[in-house]
């Protein structure tokens, strides 16, 4: 061992004669940084445990989380997957999305909704309050077909249906018969077309990451969900 170099001095002159005289410093030492490690939603079974990914039909992936921050090169992996071009620096707009995010879970005052967010290749995200949605331009056709089923679909019948009728992203709640006390507030570039019909016919819709217990507790029991399979994609 060449202690020459700081650290294995350290190991040759001091770390045997601390363990000697206390056998349990390198267990307690751990367990303190794991104690800090949760404490500062850092430790990696934490992070783990906070993280929950979804793959669409359409192929695109659902990272749900309230601290995106801890999952970084995650995301960063899936865009470098989904992404037409080999190259590419992509940190300084994730930091974007980022620190969207967090003032978005800070302050409930702030728009809950960022994007499309443009990276190279081709990829694009999406991120309503605790979803990003991360997807590649050939995904994003599928939600233009969903979007002009979800509006056929709408406009074949002679009145709404007294129903609720949910996507899985961006989670649309449609209500024909009761008023959604978080109504919808902008038109998302997922399904463009649907929401700006639903505006025109003055039909209450929001969006599930949106809704409070009330409003998800009045839909529960006559919820229809139109996705993927229901819209025959």
């Amino acid at each position: 061992m060449n202690t020459k170099f700081e650290r294995n001095y350290l190991r040759a002159n001091l770390t045997d004669k601390i363990i000697k005289r206390y056998p349990k410093v390198l267990r307690h030492y751990v367990a303190r940084h794991n104690e800090l490690a949760l404490m500062q939603n850092r430790h990696r079974l934490k992070i783990h445990a906070d993280l929950v990914v979804l793959r669409e039909d359409s192929g695109g992936i659902v990272l749900v989380s309230d601290h995106l921050e801890n999952h970084k090169n995650k995301i960063k992996d899936i865009i470098h997957q989904k992404s037409k071009s080999s190259r590419g620096e992509i940190d300084a707009e994730l930091e974007k999305v980022l620190s969207a995010h967090k003032l978005i879970m800070s302050d409930h005052k702030s728009f809950p909704f960022k994007g499309p967010m443009n990276f190279s290749g081709g990829v694009s995200l999406y991120l309503l309050k605790n979803h990003l949605f991360i997807l590649s331009s050939k995904e994003l056709l599928f939600y233009q077909e969903m979007d002009r089923l979800l509006l056929k679909n709408l406009t074949k019948k002679s009145q709404i249906p007294e129903l609720a009728f949910s996507v899985f992203f961006p989670q649309i709640i449609i209500s024909g018969s009761k008023k959604l006390k978080k109504a919808s507030f902008f038109i998302h570039p997922l399904l463009p077309v649907t929401c700006q019909w639903l505006k025109n016919m003055g039909i209450s819709y929001g969006f599930a990451p949106l809704m409070n217990a009330k409003d998800r507790q009045m839909l529960i029991n006559d919820a229809l969900i139109l996705d993927s399979s229901v819209l025959g994609l």
